[in-house]
């Protein structure tokens, strides 16, 4: 496969024997694959020499002329007039984007018109373009630039369901973590199991933080229940995308009841973490003897 390498606005020291071009330390260089160096503007402006290596041959009408002191003996030259590439080295973002959704909340009831169509709202981002959005298949409309802000109407809904929010950009990678919320849809279906709001949780739950995306600080909202452990050791902890514990909001004996733990976007240091995807985690241990986790998914957008 040929080889070609741009050169221009460069600098030379250390010059011995006057040679300011280029050259190779043999005439060693194989007839392939062909290997090309450009010196942009090294006759003036414009004016650029093409290097080869001087076994090579080209086909391509040019006059190549051995051009020592200045270029080395196993080199040849021919002056030409080519474009600088444009960015010849792209960096490439493999990272997937991040999909929120913003409505409806997290482990609500909502209510829909009477054929059961919900429009739900969110947000995404991510380094490249966004190619599309989907919440349980279908696809999202955008209502701000690279799906910053989207839409999707679904139908038909009712009952218990979950809503997955993901998304691809243009290098196809895809969310990693999609987003993913319980919501009851006229609670046509839904069984409550505490008839009293007030009374004790019977089991553990972690709710999605508010706001979100948020700016600068969230509250997050969880609930350790009355059963026969009385109190027992709760964690709360935030990690980032990456997995890398940034802050622990809770580590203690907690009684049952219900908490609400406020985040500022700062890390266990005291500073300021970036914009991007985190994860806060609850654990505990269960009555059972098992232990209790659950994740979910924020943004922190400054």
């Amino acid at each position: 496969m040929p080889a070609e390498i741009h050169v221009r606005n460069y600098t030379l020291t250390n010059v011995e024997d006057n040679k300011i071009g280029a050259g190779s330390e043999t005439d060693h260089a194989n007839a392939t694959p062909e290997l090309t160096l450009y010196l942009h503007d090294f006759f003036g402006p414009n004016r650029d020499a093409k290097v080869i290596p001087a076994n090579q041959t080209r086909n391509d009408g040019l006059n190549y002329q051995i051009m020592t002191p200045v270029f080395e003996e196993y080199v040849k030259v021919a002056e030409v007039n080519v474009p600088f590439p444009d960015n010849p080295i792209k960096p490439i973002d493999k990272m997937g984007p991040a999909t929120v959704i913003t409505y409806p909340p997290a482990d609500q009831s909502i209510s829909t018109k009477a054929n059961g169509d919900l429009i739900v709202y969110g947000t995404c981002i991510d380094a490249n373009r966004i190619t599309q959005v989907t919440v349980n298949g279908i696809k999202a409309r955008p209502l701000a630039d690279n799906y910053s802000q989207w839409q999707v109407r679904l139908n038909n809904l009712a009952g218990e369901i979950s809503l997955k929010a993901e998304a691809v950009d243009e290098f196809g990678n895809r969310e990693l973590h999609p987003h993913i919320i319980k919501i009851t849809v006229n609670g046509a279906t839904a069984v409550n199991d505490r008839d009293d709001k007030n009374a004790p949780a019977r089991n553990y739950s972690l709710a999605q933080n508010h706001p979100n995306p948020f700016n600068p600080a969230t509250r997050i909202v969880f609930e350790v229940p009355a059963d026969n452990l009385g109190s027992r050791e709760v964690r709360l902890v935030i990690f980032d995308i990456l997995g890398r514990k940034v802050k622990t909001l809770v580590q203690s004996k907690l009684v049952p009841g219900k908490y609400i733990q406020t985040w500022d976007g700062r890390n266990d240091l005291g500073a300021a973490v970036s914009s991007g995807i985190y994860f806060y985690e609850l654990i505990a241990e269960g009555s059972a003897g098992q232990l209790f986790r659950q994740t979910r998914k924020m943004v922190l957008s400054r």
